[in-house]
């Protein structure tokens, strides 16, 4: 697994040995519901500088599990973002750290 994929009238994606897949059983995103989703992750400087420039990279975290890097952009005057999938391997990691 690699990157998640989310925009507009398309159900999210996930990118699985070089092909981007729907998520099974989930349903296409309207533009409101996809601003929401990716909006619900940024502080507020955030959504400041992403509504300045229609387009933003940053990353947010889950405390003592991993850093998630993103990117928001505007396609087709909407909100869209992708999403990279590295927590997987730094929980593996951190399992095996916390092992020894």
């Amino acid at each position: 697994m690699g990157l998640i994929s989310t925009s507009r009238r398309i159900p999210p994606r996930i990118r699985v040995d070089g092909e981007l897949r729907p998520f099974e059983n989930l349903p296409a995103l309207g533009a409101a519901n996809t601003k929401q989703l990716c909006y619900s992750i940024l502080t507020d400087a955030q959504k400041h500088r992403f509504e300045e420039s229609l387009e933003l990279s940053f990353s947010f975290g889950i405390k003592n599990i991993a850093r998630f890097p993103g990117n928001l952009f505007n396609q087709r005057g909407s909100v869209a973002g992708v999403f990279n999938d590295q927590a997987k391997m730094v929980l593996q990691q951190s399992r095996r750290t916390h092992k020894n």
